[in-house]
């Protein structure tokens, strides 16, 4: 794990303990709506007729590669790019109380 980056669980524990409530937590990584192979064709292509310059091809590849290793990495639950924590900061007791009690939880 890199060193500025935090866990899932470290980030929602740290938003309860500033007195945060968590309203929902999820990944927004997700799959491409787009296969790869598509794309990869429109890329060669360009590169084969001169529109797209030379080599990007293989800055196209090296991205591909990066993107289905940060893929896997999500898939073990390691990383992901788009973890989203939606948070709010409670208003009135009863929130107050709920907030708090999800802290005695954890």
């Amino acid at each position: 794990m890199l060193p500025s980056l935090r866990s899932y669980t470290n980030i929602a524990e740290t938003v309860r303990k500033l007195g945060f409530a968590i309203v929902k937590e999820w990944d927004l990584a997700k799959p491409p709506t787009q296969l790869w192979w598509q794309n990869h064709i429109v890329v060669t292509i360009l590169a084969a007729l001169g529109i797209a310059p030379k080599g990007t091809v293989n800055v196209y590849e090296m991205h591909f590669k990066t993107a289905d290793y940060l893929t896997r990495r999500g898939d073990f639950g390691i990383f992901s790019p788009m973890y989203m924590i939606l948070y709010k900061k409670p208003h009135d007791k009863d929130e107050q109380i709920e907030c708090f009690i999800g802290k005695l939880e954890n």
